[in-house]
């Protein structure tokens, strides 16, 4: 005996899952690769650094390094991947959804049945959503792969200490 899914059940649905789930994997090692190029370090460091950060971690470290005025990263590149780093958050929660949720066959399509915080969510999906999403993750993939390497003047770096903007210390709540 055996429980079969819904992607068991139709070989379209598995299709567009498993493209999805692959153009997100491509994407993860892209954002990686693209930390990698604007950074001055090699292959081996980055991957040495980066490989297990979860996918958000690795879009918040690249929105902050591409916001930094000292990261040689051109103009339209900046412009360029802005912009695509909420969506490919969104992406990442798509994914996490698809594949770690069951997925039910209702009458229009499926239902994704989350259970998150204690409670029960439906969200109902269908395979030609799957598959466009899929795109999307490849198209922002490329983007992110093909970023410039930045050339940094290593020898213009400042080795003083850092300065510190100095604020008060925060005032407790009584209870």
């Amino acid at each position: 005996m055996r429980f079969i899914s819904a992607a068991g059940q139709d070989p379209v649905l598995a299709a567009a899952i498993g493209h999805f789930v692959q153009a997100s994997t491509t994407l993860e090692h892209a954002v990686r690769h693209c930390i990698i190029r604007v950074l001055p370090l090699t292959d081996d460091m980055g991957i040495a650094l980066l490989s297990e950060n979860s996918m958000r971690s690795n879009l918040d470290i690249l929105e902050r390094l591409l916001d930094l005025p000292e990261v040689p990263v051109p103009k339209d590149w900046k412009e360029r991947l802005l912009p695509l780093i909420p969506k490919v958050r969104a992406s990442t929660e798509d994914r996490n959804r698809i594949a770690h949720h069951p997925l039910i066959q209702n009458t229009q399509g499926y239902t994704a049945t989350i259970h998150k915080k204690g409670k029960r969510i439906a969200m109902d999906i269908d395979a030609q959503t799957i598959s466009e999403w899929a795109i999307e993750a490849e198209e922002s993939a490329y983007w992110f792969h093909h970023i410039p390497q930045s050339d940094y003047d290593l020898k213009k770096w400042g080795k003083a200490f850092p300065e510190y903007k100095n604020n008060p210390w925060p005032r407790r709540q009584n209870k």
